[in-house]
Parts: C-alpha cells; structure tokens; sequence
C-alpha cells in the first residue's frame, strides 16, 4: 500500500494525527503499548520444585517409613539431607537469578506523536495504531510502524533480525507479495535505533502484536525440557525403586517361607530396601554440580539452572548466531585497493592501531592517505575512548573508515580544523553516495577560493562520476580499462563478504566554487576502494577446532545475508566452499522431513526469523541431539529456551535472549562456550564415578545382609545406624572429591556420548553387582571370624564397609587406567577426604559416647589390620579387571588397524 492508502485504512492524518479522544478509545481497545511479562517463579515455588524429582520422593518415603518403624534418627538424618539438597538447589538459582537481571520493560521510552494537530512528547506505552510518531537520529522505535516520509534513513536492526550493518529504509511501496522481515523496508520495528537520518510514520501494531512482542510470546509459550541428567536421575530413581521394592519383596518372601513373624519380617525388609537407597547421592549430586557452577562463573559463564551444567557436556550440536558471538559486532576495514595494489589492514575492532601491508610489506603512499583522509571528513560518526576501549558513536561503516584513518596517523580533530565542513549531500539509498564539501582552513588548496568535495558510496556509482583516476598521487585519465579492473576488484573483494566503498573528490573552482549548493556530479578523481567486514574473534577459530575434534557439529544461524554469514564460517573453519546457505523463504517452502534431511550436510541458515529458528532447533531435537543455541538479540529468544542448553551474550545480549537462556557468557565468546563444554564433560564424567562408587558400595552393604540371612538366619550383622552412618557419613565427602577430579586429558578428542546411554545400563550393573559382592562376601568372611564376640564382630564388620567403600573410592577415579598410573596428589580433596572419613570411623569405634550410639567396641592393632588387607582386595580385584580391558581394547585397535590397511 502506498503511505496514504496505509493513513486512509487507519484513519488518521499526516498532519493532525488522531484526535485524543480518538487515541483514548483505541487506547482501551487494543491495550497497552507493553510485553505481558509472565509472573516471576517465587522462592517458595523454587523449593517446591525441588522435591519433584523421583529419587528426593524416594528418600522422602524411605524417611516416613523409617519413622513409623521407630528409627527417629535415621528419618531424621534423611530428611535433614532431603532439605539440605533443596536449600542447596534454590540457593544456586537464586543466586544466579541475580547475576542475570530479571526481563525488563524494553518499551518503557517515550516517543514524540503528532495529536490533534500537535507535536507531543508521550509514554510509548499509551501509543495506539494510527498515531503519527516523528523520529529522529538515535531514536529507539517504540512501536512497529509504516515509514511515511523519510530523509536519508538508516536503521540498525540487528536487535531483531541479527543483521550487523544499518540498512537504508524508505517509504517506498513494496510489491513483492513474499518478504523476509529484514527486507521490509518501508517498516520500522520495535526495539531498533535510527542510525542515520529521521522519518514520519504511521503506528500499526502496539505491545504483544508487535514482531517483538510476537518473539516474547514465543519465548513464554514455551515449555522447559527436563536436561538429560534430570532424565537421566529419573532413571536412576526407578532403578532404585524396583531396587528397593525387588529387596524388600525377596526378603520378606524368604522370611514367611521360613516361618517368621510376617510383621517382623516386614519391618526387615523395609530396613533392609531402605539400605538398599544411597541416601547421599542427591546431596552430593547437587553440591558437586554447585562447584562446578562455581569454578564455571571463574571461566566467565554464568549457569542459571544447576543441571544445565552437564548439558553442555552431552551436546551434540551447536547452533550459534552469527553477529556479535561468531564475530566481534565491530565493522574493520581489512582491504584498500588503491594504486593498482591490493593492501592488507591489521588491526582488530575499533582499536585505531594496526599496519597497513602490500605482498606483506609496510605500504603507504600519497593516494592512500588521501583516500583515508576521505573516509575520514566524508563522515557523520564519532570515534571515541573509554575505560581503555574504543567504540564508535554513529553508523558502524562510518566508524570503521574513522579507525581506518587513526591507523594511518589522521587525526580526526586536526583534520576537520584543517578541512571545515561547509556543506553536505547526505547518503541515500536512491543515490548510495555521499557528498561533503570542505574549506581548507591552512591554504593547502592553490586557490585559496577553491574548495574540496569528497565522494563516497557503493563503487559502481562513484566510478560513473568520476573522469580522472589518482595513482601514486598523480591524477590520469579514467579509462574504460580502468573501470573493469575496479569492478573486477569490486567483485573480488565481494566474494570474501567485505562491504566495499569507493572514494573520489574533485577541486571545485570558480563558479563550480561559489555555486557549490548545485555541485554537478561529475568529473571526479577516483581514489580507489576500501573494503570491511565484521570480523571475527580472534579466539573462535581455534574454539571451533575443538569442538571439531570433539565430535560437536555446528549450524550458523543468522539473520544477516547468507554470503556475508559463509564467508565468516569459512574463515574460522565451519564451513567450506561447498556449504549450502538456506534463507527464511526457502525454510518456508520445504517440510520436516526435508529440512531433517538438510540438516545431515553442511548447510547455513540466512535471513531467517525468530520462528524459523526455533523450527530449526525443534528439527534438531527430534532427532534426539543434544543441542546448545547462542545468541544475543530477541530474534534469539524462542531459540535459547527451547534447546536443551540456551547460552545467552552477558554484554551485547538483550534481557529477554538472557532471560531465556540456561547460561550468558560474561564475556560474549564463542570460546567460553566451548570451555563450559569441557567443564560439563568433566562434570558427567565425575558424576558417573560417584554414581559407581555410591552403587557398588551400597549393592555390598545389602549383599553382606543378604548372605548372612541365608547363612546366619536371623542374624543382622550390621545395625540399621550403622549402615546409615556408612551411607551419610563416610560416604559422602569421598563422593563429593570424586567431584572435584581434574579434567581427563584428552576428553575434548573425544565424541560426545550417546543421549540415550544410560548411567544404569546391564553392563555397568553386572560391574557394580561383582564389587558388591566381593565386598559383601568380605563383610560376611569377617564377621564369621568374629562371630565368638558378637559386639566385636559386628564392629568388625561394621568398619570393614566402610574401609572397602574408601578403597574402592580409588577404584573409581578411571574407568580403565591403573590405580598407579594417575597421579596419586592430582586429586587433593579426595586423599583429604578419605583421610577424614577414616578418622571418623576410627572415632565411631573407640570414642566411648560414639560407641553408646553405634554399638561398638575398641579394636587391637591385629584388628585393623585385618581390616585394612581385606579392604584392599577389591584394590587388587579393580587392577585386574582393568587390566583385561585395556588388553580388550588393544586389540580391538590393533583389529581396526589391520582392517583399516
């Protein structure tokens, strides 16, 4: 529609605007001009939360029937440890709640209306549809609206559509019936900023219906996954629960079936599957995920969710946007050409430092400085210090020829003293070029009536102004020949992403001089190109490296051009000449099933839309793959909460893509995400070991009841506290160091594991029933030895649990190494940790109060020994088992060798 078919239809006028009246009915109808932000969750809710899992209501049920069989102590411990892990889990995200402000009211502004025939300055949240809004440079748009009228318009959207250059807008009628949002561009949209120029326009859509208000919709409607280590503790909690159940029910069986009292035998089997629970391991779960929250912040990521932090660690794929994550949002020029040389611009960002390079030698000549000189008082932009970092006030492009300049020793005060403005043809996007004329202020010009105009725009257009050509500061004629090899060298320069712009300037003289206002465009000296480009970091290309060789495949997803995205991806190693690029308006063309298909090869996504992420993502997921996604802009939102890991930028992110995500990166780098991948890689796998050491041990506690059972009818040759003091007390420091055990060398060479490999899986069941009964039969042989001293024998037996469970706390530092190849002090914590259950133990034993509670007596020095060589054999049982499977793996490889040659 034309402007004034779009005022017509909204009922309004250019001039006058709505009347207030008018404004405060539609005001009633279509509602505030904000988000509906959804209810914080409260600290109460939180806690809640945290007694949903299956393995806390187990615990929760095993303490309530601990209770009524009169072991107070015992429910009291477990419920003392069920509340500890909640407290524990809502203090972690409590506090991470506070690293990371709440969603903030992004429409909380004012914007300047046009009201029954008058200019006013109102809250953006009382806009309605229809409302007439001036804007001016540097404003943020407060509504979605319709361009009316519009003078030299430059928006920059990357907030919305993650595109990292301002793009020229205009009122122009649009007649293409399919357009991506970022190319629609007679509309302005909620949340972006004038870069350049002002417009009137007409309000069309206010709050939840605005392309903003649509994402945090989005954003709202969806529901959290469980991670995969929440999946995967439900898992363990039903395995102990069949566990528990399967104990109790063989137990108590056996007991009728020898003519037991059936209430006794019931009240037995209940403690006997109560055993049966390692009550610690919620506990120790959640405080090793806690540290690791911890030593993750030092790392510079911010975990919101404990359980996000092993996610990073399962991930499979990456999703990452492409602008302000993958490069630094910072336009550089990297490329001149100028005198027929093709030259190299060091330096990153805004820094104005860095050499300029020909075949890798210093270069400077007089066209060069006169074609940055060009850049420089051809400019509206500003380029300043702080806190010992540059940045720039104004259009990105623009800042980049300012630091271009600075490189090359110009200063950008000295010259506009030396150059004074007088006038100016600003840029737009029917000319693409952009004149300013200049006095000489020092009579560095031969005439002192003449004046300088300085040209810049896209080359193709500058070159048909220009009729002379400058080289090594000599000025020639412009030929056909000349014009080719510059479009040549356009094209080249295009091909590696770099936005090229041309510069040329002529003397003005004369009657040219005094009528400068009517400058004829034409007849210019054209200087030659500079071409930039938002660069990389310098630290991801070695970040995606890594997650090459750790298996993890990364996807660029972006709403910029999908040229300018592949070439970015090729220089720091994801893609290749042979990527597929997919824009938003092919996503929409193609099914599931063909995007699923898509997803097998290399391929980037282009110009694609909040819901087209979010599309993409869900395809991946389906696919049962892990998938973390990145980004800063709101277009990133409905993306980052709906991936199994949502890592927000903590610097350039908006509040929403923050408030969406399970980690921000203090830092913005790409690289802190492949370091919390590391660390979650780490965290899985410590937690897989104290997993095994709680369950192996736990399996030779109920073993040892077990056989005594059979061999011992009626006969428990350890008490109820006991075990729960082995399972609270002794076990729980050892675990929490496994926790704390170093990353293994080379876990990022490895590919990630399987989503659906379970912790619990037949294999590992059938190791942990073997330990358990070697440390089962042990208890037993021990107690047997005893047996003349009932006390002594149940002491015996007793510490002997818990000596094997800290013997075999080494046995699961490695899955197949020898105890004696690690480094014995590279785990500190744990040798502190062993050292200080075992005093605990020896205090249980010989402190007369401790003896009172537990049933214990004084051992001899012969005693302990005895202890200590038995405890050790599933040491020498450990050894040899991971002996024979080291050889089973050398000669799988030495097989796959062979059949590989």
């Amino acid at each position: 529609m034309t402007s004034e078919e779009v005022i017509a239809a909204l009922a309004s006028s250019l001039d006058s605007g709505l009347a207030s009246t008018e404004a405060e009915a539609r005001l009633a109808k279509f509602g505030k001009n904000r988000l509906e932000i959804s209810k914080k969750i409260t600290i109460w809710h939180r806690l809640l939360n945290q007694f949903k899992e299956l393995m806390i209501i187990i615990l929760i049920v095993a303490s309530i029937l601990a209770f009524f069989m009169g072991e107070t102590i015992d429910a009291s411990i477990i419920l003392f440890i069920v509340i500890l892990n909640a407290i524990i889990g809502v203090f972690q995200e409590y506090k991470a709640e506070k690293a990371v402000e709440a969603l903030k009211k992004i429409m909380s502004l004012q914007a300047t209306v046009i009201r029954d025939g008058t200019e006013s300055i109102i809250d953006a949240e009382n806009l309605v549809p229809g409302d007439i809004l001036v804007l001016e440079e540097g404003a943020k748009i407060p509504a979605d609206v319709r361009i009316i009228e519009s003078a030299m318009l430059r928006v920059d959207e990357a907030i919305l559509t993650g595109e990292s250059v301002p793009r020229s807008k205009s009122e122009n009628v649009i007649k293409d019936e399919e357009v991506a949002l970022a190319d629609r561009n007679n509309m302005l949209f909620t949340g972006t900023t004038i870069s350049s120029g002002r417009c009137k326009a007409i309000v069309l859509e206010t709050g939840m219906k605005t392309e903003f208000g649509k994402i945090a919709g989005l954003t709202t409607q969806i529901n959290e996954d469980k991670s995969p280590l929440q999946k995967e503790l439900d898992h363990v909690g039903k395995f102990i629960a069949k566990l528990a159940l399967g104990i109790c029910l063989f137990v108590f069986i056996m007991g009728i079936f020898e003519g037991r009292n059936m209430f006794e035998m019931f009240i037995f089997a209940i403690s006997l599957g109560v055993a049966a629970v390692p009550e610690g391991l919620p506990a120790t779960m959640t405080i090793s995920l806690a540290l690791g929250v911890q030593r993750m912040a030092k790392r510079r990521a911010i975990i919101r969710r404990l359980a996000s932090v092993e996610t990073l660690g399962s991930t499979t794929i990456i999703c990452t946007d492409k602008t302000g994550t993958l490069t630094k949002n910072e336009m550089t020029v990297k490329k001149l050409y100028v005198s027929g040389k093709v030259v190299d611009v060091e330096g990153e960002g805004y820094d104005p430092s860095g050499k300029f390079l020909h075949n890798n030698n210093v270069f400077s000549d007089p066209t060069m400085i006169g074609l940055l000189r060009n850049g420089l008082l051809c400019n509206n932009a500003c380029l300043k210090k702080e806190d010992q970092r540059w940045s720039i006030v104004g259009d990105p492009t623009e800042g980049a020829l300012l630091v271009s300049a600075g490189k090359a020793g110009l200063n950008n005060k000295s010259e506009h003293d030396n150059y004074k403005r007088i006038f100016e043809m600003p840029f737009s996007s029917e000319r693409m070029i952009m004149i300013t004329i200049h006095r000489s202020a020092s009579g560095k010009l031969k005439e002192k009536s003449s004046l300088l105009a300085y040209m810049k725009g896209a080359p193709d257009m500058v070159l048909d102004k220009c009729s002379l050509i400058e080289i090594n500061g000599k000025i020639k004629k412009l030929t056909l020949k000349d014009k080719k090899n510059f479009k040549r060298i356009s094209l080249s320069m295009s091909n590696d992403a770099l936005r090229i712009l041309g510069f040329a300037y002529k003397q003005l003289k004369g009657a040219e001089a005094k009528n400068y206002q009517k400058l004829k465009e034409s007849g210019f000296i054209f200087q030659g190109l500079q071409g930039m480009i938002d660069p990389p970091r310098l630290e991801v290309k070695e970040a995606v490296a890594k997650c090459r060789a750790a298996g993890i495949k990364i996807f660029v997803i972006t709403g910029d051009n999908g040229l300018t995205a592949k070439a970015i991806a090729k220089q720091i190693g994801i893609a290749t000449d042979l990527t597929k690029i997919i824009t938003g308006l092919e996503l929409d063309r193609i099914s599931d099933a063909q995007l699923i298909n898509e997803l097998k090869e290399e391929v980037i996504f282009a110009r694609v839309t909040a819901e087209h992420k979010m599309r993409i993502v869900s395809a991946i997921k389906k696919q049962g793959f892990i998938v973390a996604v990145t980004g800063d802009g709101v277009n990133d939102a409905p993306a980052l909460k709906k991936a199994d890991i949502g890592v927000a930028m903590g610097i350039t992110g908006t509040d929403v893509s923050k408030e969406a995500s399970q980690m921000v990166l203090t830092d913005d780098s790409f690289a802190t995400i492949v370091n919390a991948i590391e660390e979650g890689r780490t965290i899985y796998s410590n937690i897989t070991k104290f997993i095994k050491y709680m369950f192996s041990s736990n399996l030779g506690e109920v073993i040892a009841i077990l056989i005594a059972m059979l061999l011992l009818p009626g006969t428990l040759i350890v008490s109820a506290i006991a075990i729960l003091w082995v399972n609270l007390g002794t076990d729980v420091l050892p675990a929490l160091a496994l926790g704390l055990e170093p990353v293994e060398k080379g876990i990022m060479n490895k590919p990630p594991r399987n989503p659906k490999e379970r912790l619990i899986n037949s294999k590992n069941v059938l190791d942990w029933l073997v330990t358990g009964f070697i440390i089962g039969a042990g208890t037993v042989l021990i107690y047997l030895l005893n047996i003349t001293d009932p006390t002594k024998a149940m002491t015996m037996a007793f510490t002997l649990l818990v000596f094997y469970q800290l013997a075999n706390v080494f046995n699961c530092r490695n899955d197949s190494k020898s105890l004696f190849e690690l480094k014995p002090f590279s785990n500190k914590y744990l040798i502190l940790a062993v050292l200080i259950s075992a005093l605990l133990q020896i205090a249980v034993v010989n402190v007369e109060f401790m003896q009172r509670i537990f049933r214990t007596t004084s051992l001899s020095s012969s005693d302990w020994l005895m202890i200590i060589i038995f405890s050790l054999s599933i040491i020498f049982y450990e050894e040899i088992n991971k002996l024979l499977i080291r050889l089973r793996n050398n000669k799988k490889e030495t097989a796959s060798q062979y059949s590989m040659n």
